[in-house]
């Protein structure tokens, strides 16, 4: 009979898979009018019914589901209710909370109608889980550990499952005290059975039995503010960081630390570090300095221990001397062996210093015995990477003396230090120029001269040449000397900052076309040098030569999660960049990489993944009982499902769109827009580009960002934007549910109270998208929208004439006098940089957005509340052509003059610098360095990508 049953049912599955839901609908009603009966093939007809698209009869399956659902008595056969659950999301269109109550319902009526069923409500559990609705979880979860109390799994799962409805924002403050009470009892019941002679066996059930159900156990406690208990839980025999059930886990021990600072236990947290620290570096003589034993473990010189040992140090010296002297004797214990060398112990003792702790009266906190650590420090360090960010924090607070004394020595130690080969002179050479960069560049800026980066530049490229002839083990391997090229990037980029305070000048774009001419020959050395093409992206996109930058940014292979940490470094204002697919030389290049569009498509796939992937890995933590993991990975997931940069390259994408390819219709709405109501998640690294500059300053990425930082103000003025080419091209009045808080947060921009996010062009924009958007919603002759701005069309009208003036008369009547004329170019024309795309490709969306309202008033002009004057819409479009024009002309002229005649061979003048009356220091070093082919072809590159970029420029078209 069954197999009767699944051949009928497998003619359904099959006309659904052709696509002919109408067959299949017709199948399963021949079987019911034949007297077939059962649950699932109800089911299966409700899932055929879904399938339809929308219609009358669609609306009348949902509701047939929906009382099918709701049946008494309850469907109670696993299959048909997993069935009916799929069909009912078929029909909210994934959107599982406009049917989360049927289909909690269904689960909860089959769940109490068979209690003893583990499957039903084991699938319920799960389903929940998966869609994020925690009281469900917990209603199934406590089903479970009632009906099945032997299988101690399922007690964990009402415990997380409660935990889970407190840590939901979504919950109410009701159910959030209610269930993190709940689980806060659950989980003391089965701390309660774990034994307390650490001997004996566990008892079997819900008693704590491995460290991730302890971590559970001591987030709930901490979460209900339950500290101190958390903290006596740690020092139990039974459940203690050394108990059996703990299994050392050094988690727990961190996870203690840090209990203890947060109650301020300063003594017990000096005594638990110290025994930590004694039992990771014993005494022969048998001297322990006090702290309790806790036999041989290295594992206990972590730099973690280290920190709460010295703070709290800081905060008993007030006590009296003891604590100190027994703290500077554990150091000096660790620093006086023989068989190894503690980098953590030699930190110790410079934060020791640090804290201006001294150990006798008579030895003050000076400077000589701290100044003389350091330099120790250094000339045991000096060969590794991380020497310079271990001494950092603490030399960069010495005064100006210490530390002319400091960078002398070293200076000097470097020199005359024995040779132990090339490789090794490089690295300790490269140690010296960046203390020479945070000293006389970062610290001392306003009494640094051009003299100092000329030498310190000099010096880095001078280094970098003598490295090259260090032999390398595999091609792939980075050369030493490689950081002493980026120290000379560094300074070039600092050094066209210094003399122009900005990258307008001639000056520093000079020094910006130095600094990529720089990398360029870097990576023809060392291909895979992460930081060098990091730098060089940033320095293509300054430089107005997006195309290239978006040749080496596949190189960096940025893959997974670093697509919304690390891709902004190229897709932050690309659509102002440049919209439209490059034109490249490089056969290695695919075409996806060719076309920002796909870019940005690329990109946003990892917010489609997330959330399955964490599906898989919650999961599979549930199967292996790793329930301490599980609220991370789903504040992992929040934190990328509301991520700043998923709205950013939607935006992006919409806006290239309009550019590129206006046929395109895109929605304005959806998921990808929703961000006013979520809290927005900032996870951009900052931090992975290398940074020598001073803690309190500007780190260094920030001197090549194309503008401020976008925010969520950002985001509101390019919404606006797609509101605004929405309604003028469906012919709506531009009214949208977001405008209220849009609008909010761009007045803010107006009325200068919020952090700045906006170039001034993107300032300029929001504002004639806002005159717009008001003369838009005013044409309407439904009621009135939000005040947006002026209530007459020729005060709106006024607004836009004046910048467009502006515009024009910046266009036409400034001159030009930039980089162009400084690199020998004949006329008075500006180098192009990314402000001048930015710029043009702005103002082009601004003159489409004037044609297409233009349009649609003259299509509803019968309609019109408010009076535009022939007048005043005459003048209105006259300028706009003229500044399209305006635009286009600069545009041509800039392509046209760099396609003249020795053009390249100008520019590489200009860089080699032969051009001054006085030899260059730094054209000298680059000229001795990077042979003249080798900069005539980075050159042509350059200017390529420049008539590209200029171009994509001449592509757009406003009607």
């Amino acid at each position: 009979m069954s197999s009767v049953v699944e051949r009928r049912d497998k003619q359904v599955w099959e006309a659904l898979e052709n696509g002919n839901s109408k067959q299949a609908l017709q199948l399963c009603q021949k079987r019911i009018k034949k007297g077939e009966k059962g649950d699932n093939l109800l089911a299966l007809k409700a899932y055929v019914l879904a399938q339809f698209p929308p219609s009358k009869q669609r609306e009348d399956g949902l509701a047939e589901t929906k009382a099918f659902a709701l049946r008494n008595p309850p469907i109670v056969e696993l299959e048909a209710l997993q069935t009916v659950q799929k069909a009912l999301l078929i029909f909210s269109d994934g959107d599982y909370s406009t049917v989360e109550q049927d289909i909690s319902g269904l689960w909860d009526r089959a769940t109490k109608a068979l209690p003893g069923d583990e499957g039903i409500a084991t699938e319920w559990f799960l389903i929940s889980f998966e869609h994020r609705r925690w009281k469900d979880a917990q209603k199934a979860a406590m089903s479970l550990q009632r009906a099945f109390a032997r299988k101690r799994k399922y007690y964990f799962w009402a415990v997380l499952a409660s935990h889970l409805v407190k840590l939901d924002p979504a919950s109410s403050e009701t159910d959030r005290k209610l269930f993190g009470t709940l689980s806060y009892k659950l989980i003391l019941k089965a701390a309660s059975d774990v034994p307390d002679d650490p001997g004996a066996l566990l008892s079997p059930g819900r008693a704590i039995q491995t460290p991730q159900e302890l971590s559970l156990l001591l987030s709930i406690y901490q979460e209900e503010g339950h500290t101190r208990e958390a903290l006596k839980v740690l020092d139990s025999r039974n459940l203690g960081t050394w108990s059996s059930v703990a299994k050392g886990d050094w988690n727990l021990v961190r996870l203690k630390m840090n209990l203890l600072e947060q109650l301020s236990m300063w003594l017990e947290a000096w005594t638990f570090c110290g025994s930590l620290l004694n039992a990771a570096c014993p005494t022969t003589d048998g001297v322990n300095w006090g702290f309790p034993q806790l036999g041989s473990d290295t594992k206990g010189d972590d730099w973690r221990v280290w920190q709460c040992f010295l703070t709290a140090c800081k905060e008993l010296s007030y006590q009296g001397r003891e604590y100190r002297l027994r703290t500077r004797g554990i150091i000096d214990q660790f620093l006086a062996q023989s068989n190894r060398i503690s980098r953590n112990a030699q930190q110790g003792l410079l934060k020791f210093m640090s804290l201006g702790l001294p150990t006798t009266e008579e030895d003050s906190a000076n400077s000589s015995e701290y100044l003389s650590a350091c330099k120790q420090y250094f000339e045991r360090w000096c060969l590794k990477t991380c020497c310079f960010e271990d001494l950092k924090p603490y030399v960069q607070s010495f005064s100006r003396t210490a530390r002319i004394d400091f960078h002398g020595h070293i200076k000097e130690y470097v020199t005359n230090r024995p040779e132990h080969g090339l490789r090794e002179k490089t690295a300790s050479s490269i140690n010296v120029l960046k203390f020479d960069y945070l000293f006389n560049i970062s610290l001392e800026e306003e009494s640094t001269s051009r003299g100092l980066f000329e030498t310190f530049i000099n010096n880095c490229i001078r280094l970098y040449k003598i490295s090259l002839a260090s032999p390398v083990e595999l091609p792939t391997d980075n050369l030493p000397g490689d950081d002493a090229c980026i120290l000379a990037v560094m300074g070039l980029v600092r050094l066209g900052d210094f003399e122009s305070k900005g990258f307008a000048s001639p000056a520093a774009q000079a020094c910006l076309l130095r600094a990529a001419a720089l990398l360029d020959f870097s990576l023809s050395r060392s291909q895979y040098n992460y930081q060098s093409m990091l730098l060089l992206v940033r320095l293509y996109l300054i430089l107005g030569a997006p195309s290239l930058a978006m040749e080496v940014y596949p190189r960096l292979s940025i893959k997974q999660i670093q697509n919304d940490t690390l891709s902004y470094n190229l897709l932050a204002r690309l659509s102002t960049l440049h919209p439209f697919p490059i034109t490249s030389s490089d056969t290695t290049l695919s075409g996806d990489d060719r076309d920002p569009m796909v870019c940005l498509g690329k990109s946003s796939q990892i917010y489609r993944r997330t959330k399955s992937q964490m599906q898989d890995m919650v999961r599979l933590a549930l199967e292996q009982g790793s329930y301490f993991q599980i609220p991370k990975f789903l504040d992992f997931e929040n934190k990328v499902d509301n991520s700043i940069c998923k709205f950013m390259w939607e935006s992006e994408r919409r806006r290239i769109a309009r550019l590129v390819q206006p046929r395109i219709k895109m929605s304005p709405g959806g998921k990808d827009s929703d961000y006013l109501d979520c809290k927005l998640s900032d996870n951009r690294d900052y931090d992975v580009m290398l940074n020598f500059e001073a803690d309190g300053l500007p780190r260094f990425e920030e001197y090549l960002r194309t503008g401020p930082k976008p925010g969520l103000r950002w985001l509101c003025a390019s919404s606006l934007s797609e509101i605004l080419f929405s309604a003028l091209g469906t012919g709506s009045n531009g009214k949208d549910d977001r405008m209220s808080p849009i609008l909010g947060h761009l007045r803010a921009i107006v009325q200068g109270t919020s952090p700045v996010e906006m170039t001034a062009e993107e300032t300029d924009n929001m504002t004639i998208m806002v005159e717009l958007t008001n003369l838009t919603m005013a044409t309407s002759s439904s009621s009135s929208g939000p005040d947006v701005g002026t209530d007459r069309g020729d005060q709106g009208l006024e607004v836009i004439e004046k910048w467009l003036t502006t515009k024009r008369d910046r266009l036409q009547h400034a001159h030009l006098q930039t980089s162009m004329n400084k690199l020998r170019l004949s006329g008075e024309r500006i180098l192009p940089d990314w402000r001048l795309f930015h710029e043009s490709f702005l103002v082009l969306e601004v003159l489409k957005a004037l044609t297409m309202f233009f349009h649609y008033a003259a299509v509803h002009s019968k309609s019109l509340k408010i009076d535009l004057e022939k007048p005043a819409v005459a003048r209105t479009k006259e300028l706009a052509g003229e500044v399209f024009g305006d635009i286009r002309s600069r545009a041509a002229d800039m392509k046209n003059a760099l396609s003249e005649t020795g053009v390249v061979g100008s520019f590489v003048e200009a860089t080699y610098e032969r051009e001054q009356d006085q030899a260059s220091v730094i054209g000298a070093a680059i000229e001795d360095l990077i042979s003249e082919p080798h900069m005539e072809n980075f050159i042509s590159r350059v200017v390529e990508s420049w008539q590209d970029a200029l171009d994509g420029v001449l592509r757009v078209k406003v009607t």
